[in-house]
């Protein structure tokens, strides 16, 4: 079934999003109080929005609140954690939630790409969401600030 949403839905996950870039770009300069800061904004955004505006059968819309809902439980765990290294990997489930979150409501607002650096996490890897394609990763902050590759993109038409 075709999922759309409504301008406010839209609205609401584009502010979540720029409080995402903003805390990305915190990790980015491996600054923890930055880092704190950000998440506690984007954990404020994320939570209004209001999954009320998807018009989609049950089990999208349940899908939906669920990802949320794991987003600002992560979120939480990123702010409760004392080091950079325990809150990059919060933000690495945040990342990966909030992407999957943008491809389930299908959303239509500005072009979201995802990046991927093989090396984070003892080569583990991990992915991160980005408005340029340009790759400046947040798990290495100066040390591999390019390190990475674009994955996949939402970029959904109206």
């Amino acid at each position: 079934m075709a999922v759309s949403t409504n301008d406010s839905l839209t609205g609401n996950v584009g502010a979540a999003l720029k409080a995402y870039y903003n805390m990305k770009d915190a990790f980015i300069k491996s600054d923890t109080t930055l880092v704190n800061k950000e998440a506690a904004n984007f954990s404020g955004k994320i939570l209004e929005v209001e999954m009320e505006g998807i018009k989609a059968d049950t089990a999208i819309l349940e899908l939906a609140v669920q990802l949320k809902q794991s987003i600002s439980g992560e979120t939480n765990n990123m702010l409760a954690a004392k080091d950079i290294e325990a809150k990059r990997k919060s933000f690495q489930a945040v990342s990966d939630g909030l992407f999957d979150l943008l491809r389930t409501i299908r959303y239509s607002g500005s072009k979201v790409y995802q990046q991927f650096c093989p090396m984070a996490f003892d080569n583990n890897g991990a992915a991160w969401l980005s408005k340029s394609s340009e790759i400046i990763n947040p798990y290495f902050g100066e040390k591999m600030l390019h390190c990475g590759d674009l994955r996949d993109s939402v970029n959904i038409a109206q």
